[in-house]
């Protein structure tokens, strides 16, 4: 059967809470869930802890530590597999191939769209092989500092200090592509109001890129925050 759902998307849209949704709906046998964080942090997804989930579900960090026995088995087997993005391992691709021989073998992936720089991530072609297209479902979010609900974007939050959090705001494409503008301005980036402040820009391959963005108050406000109530 192979791949039956792709929940591809934002952070906060949902992708980890539809997918393990499908997987504890299904009839199937054996449910595993590969996640590599959950155990870190204590949930699958945000409505999910892992204290909720069902005592006879499987639950590993990656593809490389599912044992090769419980596959063997032939039994109806459904598998999730977040965050997806991240994955390099070859064991991965094995596994999406042999779905698509296996009648009773069934995965749900779920992983973000973009990166950092607003690009697609560099495995998502590969993975695209085996989805078909029909599969696909594509998730967005609000966007932190317009009304558009095509939120799908991260970008990543400085605290005062100027050192790096592991928090984000999620912006629509407009939104993105102005607050990483080039151009050297006085008013906001972003809406084009008087400038009140400047957010640092984070780019992953390059930690000490220094660069700001200009902000007004109140878009300022809304990106840092951002996600406390997701």
């Amino acid at each position: 059967m192979a791949i039956i759902r792709y929940f591809l998307g934002g952070m906060y849209a949902g992708k980890s809470s539809y997918a393990l949704d499908v997987l504890l709906s299904s009839s199937a046998v054996q449910k595993i869930v590969i996640a590599p964080t959950a155990r870190k942090r204590g949930f699958v997804s945000r409505n999910h802890p892992i204290s909720s989930l069902p005592k006879d579900l499987y639950l590993f960090e990656s593809v490389s530590t599912l044992p090769p026995a419980l596959l063997a088995k032939n039994l109806p087997t459904i598998i999730m597999i977040d965050e997806v993005q991240f994955i390099e391992e070859e064991t991965f691709y094995t596994l999406l191939e042999r779905a698509k021989e296996h009648p009773t073998l069934h995965i749900i992936l779920a992983g973000l769209s973009y990166d950092q720089h607003g690009e697609p991530f560099a495995n998502q072609e590969k993975i695209l092989r085996f989805v078909p297209q029909s599969a696909i479902r594509h998730l967005t979010i609000h966007c932190a500092t317009c009304p558009s609900d095509k939120g799908e974007i991260s970008i990543r939050k400085w605290i005062s200090d100027d050192r790096i959090v592991d928090d984000y705001a999620v912006l629509c494409r407009t939104c993105f592509d102005k607050f990483y503008t080039n151009a050297i301005q006085s008013s906001c980036h972003i809406c084009q109001a008087p400038t009140d402040q400047h957010l640092r820009q984070w780019h992953q391959d390059d930690p000490q890129h220094d660069r700001s963005s200009a902000l007004c108050q109140r878009c300022y406000t809304h990106i840092k925050a951002y996600g406390k109530h997701h």
